[in-house]
């Protein structure tokens, strides 16, 4: 198990949350609607409670972490790494990974560092399966 802390996604949820937090304020004062303040207080604390528990999420190493746009939010994504159906390189940034039914794009300062690391953890990967089918034949 390993702690996953990823402060890009801290860094922006953090933003909008005061960013929405000083907006609210500005609203409740000026236009004196305490309707689309008390929305936008929700909306805070929505975004606050997303903060702390992607801040805190521990899972296990055999996972790929991706980011999808489910409605208005980008939500952190746990994707197996048995479950990859395909890993292309298409630039010197951006990697499409299509895994079960899905494909979606992965953003990277160096894709070819990270595909070379995905195909280092797949053969690790197979190795592990190899071993534990070759045990159960036993």
């Amino acid at each position: 198990m390993k702690k996953y802390k990823d402060m890009r996604f801290t860094i922006i949820i953090g933003t909008m949350a005061a960013l929405l937090f000083i907006l609210t304020n500005y609203t409740m004062i000026v236009s004196k609607d305490f309707t689309r303040g008390a929305i936008g207080y929700v909306i805070c604390v929505l975004a606050v409670s997303l903060l702390i528990f992607s801040y805190n999420v521990t899972f296990d190493d055999s996972y790929l972490v991706t980011y999808e746009w489910k409605v208005i939010m980008l939500i952190p994504v746990l994707v197996e790494y048995k479950d990859i159906r395909s890993f292309e390189v298409v630039s010197k940034h951006r990697i499409k990974v299509g895994y079960l039914n899905r494909t979606t794009n992965l953003y990277v300062f160096n894709a070819a560092k990270a595909n070379a690391d995905y195909q280092m953890l797949k053969a690790a990967f197979d190795d592990k399966k190899n071993k534990n089918k070759k045990k159960r034949k036993k």
